[in-house]
C-alpha cells in the first residue's frame, strides 16, 4: 500500500481528527500539518520529508492550501506560523515587514517553487485549498485592491499549477459565493474561548475526504467506516468543552499517532512504521 504525507494548515492539522489523520489512521504515512502554517512551513516540511523519508512514485503527496495571506517565521526546528497577516497580532507589521501584494506575489510563486519541486520526485500529487482562492481575489482578500501584475500572477498560476486542483472546502461544504470568507458557519462554541469555532468538523471532514479524496487514493483503504466517522462527530459536538480537551480525547484514541509535530518522541517509531 502507498504511503501518504499530508500537508496544510488547522484544515489539516487540528484539535480534533482532520481528512488528513483520517485517512492516515492504521495506514502508513505522516501529517505534516501545522494550525495556522502558510506556503513556506508547507515547502519547508516537504524538503524535511524527502530527507527523512525518501519520497518515491508511488506516494501520494496531499496539500490543502491556506489563504495567500499567510506569514511564516523562520524558527527552528518549526516554524512560527501566525496565521492571516491582516487578522494575527503581526497585522501592526504591515507595510514594515512586509506588504499585502508582496505577500501574494511570494506565496504564488512558492505555490508553484513547491509543484516543481513534487514533480521531480514523481510523486502523485494531489492539492485543493480552504477557499476558491484564485476566484474573486478583491473579496476574498477583504477587499484589498491588486495592482494588474499580481492578478496577472494569480491567473498564471490558477491555470498552470492549479488548474487540476480538487474542489475546496469552502465550495465542497457550502457551493458558490463570491464573498466566502464572510459566510463560513460557526461549528462549535468551547467554554473557554469567546465566539464559535469555524473549523469543518470531523463529519465534515470525513465527507470531503470520502466524497472528493478517496476517489484519487485508488490503492488507498480508509480504515474509518462512516458510523465511527458519525461516532467522533458526536463526540466532539456533545461531548467535548475545551479543545485541549478535544485534542488529548482523540490522541488517546490514537487517531493522532501520525502527526510528526505534535509527538516528536515518536519520530523513530514513526519511521519504522512507514
Amino acid at each position: 500500500m502507498s504511503r501518504i504525507f499530508t500537508f496544510g494548515c488547522s484544515f489539516t492539522d487540528y484539535s480534533w481528527p482532520t481528512w488528513a489523520d483520517m485517512v492516515l489512521y492504521k495506514n502508513r504515512g505522516i501529517n505534516y500539518g501545522i494550525c495556522g502554517g502558510g506556503f513556506e512551513q508547507i515547502m519547508n516540511s516537504l524538503v524535511q520529508c524527502d530527507i527523512d523519508f525518501k519520497l518515491k512514485e508511488s506516494d501520494h503527496v496531499v496539500i490543502v492550501y491556506p489563504n495567500l495571506l499567510r506569514w511564516d517565521m523562520p524558527f527552528y526546528p518549526r516554524m512560527l506560523c501566525v496565521g492571516n497577516a491582516l487578522t494575527s497580532p503581526w497585522k501592526d507589521h504591515l507595510d514594515k515587514l512586509y506588504s499585502i501584494e508582496g505577500l501574494t506575489y511570494k506565496n504564488l510563486n512558492l505555490i508553484v517553487m513547491i509543484d516543481y519541486f513534487l514533480k521531480t520526485k514523481g510523486v502523485k500529487i494531489h492539492y485543493s485549498s480552504i477557499f476558491p482562492i484564485f476566484e474573486h481575489p478583491e473579496n476574498y482578500f477583504m477587499d484589498v485592491q491588486f495592482g494588474d501584475k499580481i492578478k496577472s500572477h494569480l491567473e498564471f498560476v490558477q491555470n498552470t499549477v492549479m488548474k487540476n486542483q480538487l474542489p475546496d472546502f469552502y465550495t465542497f461544504l457550502y457551493g458558490k459565493d463570491d464573498r466566502p470568507y464572510q459566510t463560513w458557519q460557526g461549528t462549535k462554541k468551547w467554554k473557554d474561548k469567546d465566539g464559535f469555532d469555524y473549523h469543518p468538523t470531523t463529519i465534515s471532514h470525513y465527507k470531503w475526504l470520502t466524497e472528493v479524496l478517496m476517489p484519487e487514493l485508488e490503492d488507498v483503504n480508509l480504515k474509518i467506516s462512516p458510523e465511527e466517522a458519525v461516532e467522533l462527530d458526536n463526540t466532539l459536538m456533545n461531548e467535548l468543552d475545551f479543545d485541549w480537551h478535544a485534542s488529548e480525547y482523540f490522541r488517546q484514541k490514537g487517531y493522532f499517532n501520525n502527526k510528526i509535530f505534535v509527538y516528536q518522541a515518536l519520530q523513530d517509531k514513526l519511521k519504522n512504521l512507514i
